[in-house]
């Protein structure tokens, strides 16, 4: 017999968006011409 299953999905990883968007890439633009503090006060 194979036994019994192991669950490994309880592990937790803390992912930065900053890591996975590249330096030069267009949406990174867009953020830092953005002003986003009207989502933080509505809600």
């Amino acid at each position: 017999m194979l036994g019994k299953a192991k669950n490994h999905r309880c592990g937790q990883v803390t992912v930065s968006v900053k890591e996975l968007v590249p330096a030069d890439n267009f949406l990174r633009t867009i953020y830092t011409m953005s002003d986003f503090q009207f989502i933080e006060e509505r809600y």
